[in-house]
C-alpha cells in the first residue's frame, strides 16, 4: 500500500500559527537585550564618578539589569522552544503521518513505542504553550520587578531615615527584604493570607482592603489578574515555583555582572570559562590597560581613578590625568577655604585677577594631588581642568617633563590626600602606574 501524504488539519492550523511576528520580536529582543549590560556599565562608572554611591542609585543599577536579565533569559527560552517548534513542524508536514508504519524494518517496535495516534498532535501543542508561556511569563516577571523596586525604594527610604548604621544596612538584610517583597509581590503572601483566614472577620477585611491598597500604590493591578489566571489553570505550586527559581536565577546573573567592575559588599563576580587558580595574588604593581590612555579601547572601558598617556614614554613630554570624584569635594572645598580661592566669577573683574585665582587653583591641586616617579616626588606640577576623549570623564591632567628619567622601567605613584572622620588628613593611593622611558 502506498504511504499517503495527507495534511490534517491540526497540523494546518499548527502550520498556519503567526509564529513569525513572535519569533522576530523575541529575536530582536535579545539581540538589544544582550548588549545593554555595556551601556549600563559605562552610564553607570561616569555617574558613580560624579555622585555619592547611596542604597538609591545602586538599587537603580540593579534594577536596570534585572529587568533586561529579567526579559533576556524569557526570550532566549521562548526562541529555543519556538525553533524546536518549527523544527517540529517541518517534520511533519514533510512527513504529515507520522512513522511510516509500512517499514517493515521499524514498524513493529516503533509501533509499540509510539501508540498513541494524537502523539504528534500533543507534541506540538505542548511546545506551542511552553513557548507562549515563556514569553507570558518574562514580561509578568518584568511588571512585577517594577512592583518590587517600588517597594525597595520604600524600604530603603525608611532604612536611611535611621541616623546611625545598623544591621539593616548590611547587605544579606536587604537581599532578605527583597525576598519578602518578591513573595510579595507574586501574590503568595496574599495567596497565604486568605488561606489562613478563609472565614468573613474584620481582621480578614482589613488584609483584603491592605492588599488593595498596595496592589494600585505597587501597580500590581496591571499584571495580578493575568498572573492568578496563568496560577489557576495551571497545577498548583508549579508556576509560583518556576517564578521563584527565574527570579533567583535572574537575581544571581545581575549580581555577577554588576560584580565585575563594582567591588562592594553584596556583589561578586565569578567567570565559569575561568578555572585558574593564582589571578588574584597579592602584587604593588599591575600593567592594566585602563592605567594607559593610548590602551584604552575607545568608549568601552574608563580610566576610573588615573592614568598616563602611553606605556612606552618615546617622547619628551607625557602626562597624568586623575579623575574628578565627588568624593573629592570634602578635601577639595578644605583647601581652597584655607587658600581663600574664589568658588565663581563673580570676583574676577580684569584678566589678572583671573590669572591670579588660576595660579591659586593650581596650587591647591597641587596640594591636593601627590605625584612621585620612582620615590622622587613632583612637586612643581601645573594641574589643567579637562575631559578625557575616550572615556569622556572628567578630571585633572599635568604634564611631565622626562627629560632627566634615564631609559628603561619606572613607576609613577599616584596620591591624593584625605581627611577622616575627624576632620585629619592622611595620603591615600590612587594607582601604582610602571611605565617604559625609551
Amino acid at each position: 500500500m502506498a504511504y499517503q501524504q495527507q495534511r490534517p488539519d491540526w497540523l494546518q492550523k499548527q502550520h498556519d500559527n503567526s509564529w513569525q511576528i513572535e519569533f522576530l520580536i523575541a529575536g530582536g529582543i535579545v539581540i538589544t537585550l544582550y548588549q545593554l549590560p555595556d551601556y549600563f556599565r559605562r552610564y553607570f562608572i561616569l555617574t558613580y564618578e560624579t555622585t555619592i554611591l547611596d542604597d538609591f542609585i545602586l538599587l537603580l543599577l540593579f534594577s536596570v539589569y534585572l529587568f533586561s536579565r529579567i526579559l533576556l533569559i524569557g526570550f532566549v527560552v521562548n526562541l529555543i522552544l519556538r525553533a524546536i517548534w518549527i523544527a517540529f513542524i517541518g517534520v511533519y508536514a514533510s512527513f504529515p503521518k507520522g512513522i511510516n508504519k509500512y517499514d517493515h524494518a521499524y514498524s513493529k517496535w516503533l509501533g509499540e513505542k509510539y501508540q498513541k495516534e494524537n502523539a504528534s498532535f500533543n507534541r506540538l501543542e505542548w511546545l506551542d504553550k511552553a513557548a507562549s508561556l515563556s514569553y507570558v511569563l518574562a514580561i509578568l516577571l518584568s511588571l512585577m520587578t517594577l512592583s518590587m523596586v517600588i517597594l525597595m525604594y520604600v524600604g530603603f527610604w525608611l532604612i536611611n531615615i535611621i541616623p546611625t548604621t545598623t544591621y539593616l544596612d548590611s547587605a544579606w538584610f536587604k537581599y532578605t527584604l527583597l525576598g519578602f517583597i518578591v513573595l510579595f509581590s507574586s501574590g503568595i503572601l496574599e495567596a497565604l493570607f486568605y488561606r489562613l483566614f478563609q472565614q468573613p472577620t474584620r481582621f480578614r477585611g482589613w488584609g483584603q482592603r491592605f492588599f488593595t491598597i498596595m496592589d494600585y500604590l505597587t501597580l500590581g493591578v496591571f499584571y495580578k489578574k493575568e498572573w492568578y489566571t496563568l496560577v489557576s489553570n495551571t497545577k498548583r505550586g508549579v508556576l509560583p515555583i518556576i517564578l521563584l527559581l527565574y527570579f533567583l536565577f535572574a537575581t544571581l546573573v545581575t549580581i555577577n555582572q554588576i560584580g565585575s567592575y563594582l567591588h562592594l559588599d553584596g556583589f561578586f563576580h565569578y567567570d565559569f570559562l575561568d578555572d585558574r587558580d593564582y589571578r588574584k595574588m597579592p602584587r604593588a604593581y599591575e600593567i592594566n590597560i585602563t592605567n594607559y590612555y593610548n590602551l584604552i579601547p575607545e568608549k568601552k572601558f574608563f580610566a576610573f581613578e588615573a592614568c598616563i598617556s602611553e606605556d612606552i614614554v618615546d617622547e619628551r613630554y607625557m602626562w597624568v590625568f586623575v579623575s574628578y570624584w565627588e568624593a573629592m569635594d570634602d578635601e577639595l572645598g578644605a583647601i581652597f577655604e584655607e587658600k581663600g580661592m574664589p568658588n565663581d566669577y563673580s570676583a574676577i573683574e580684569t584678566r589678572e585677577d583671573l590669572l591670579s585665582v588660576d595660579s591659586l587653583y593650581i596650587s591647591c591641586l597641587q596640594e591636593l594631588f601627590l605625584i612621585d616617579i620612582d620615590g622622587q616626588q613632583l612637586d612643581s606640577l601645573r594641574w589643567f581642568e579637562t575631559q578625557l576623549g575616550k572615556t569622556a570623564e572628567y578630571g585633572y591632567m599635568a604634564y611631565i617633563d622626562t627629560k632627566d628619567l634615564s631609559s628603561g622601567q619606572h613607576y609613577m605613584h599616584v596620591q591624593r590626600k584625605g581627611l577622616n572622620y575627624k576632620k585629619e588628613w592622611y595620603t591615600s593611593r590612587i594607582r601604582s602606574i610602571p611605565f617604559i622611558k625609551e
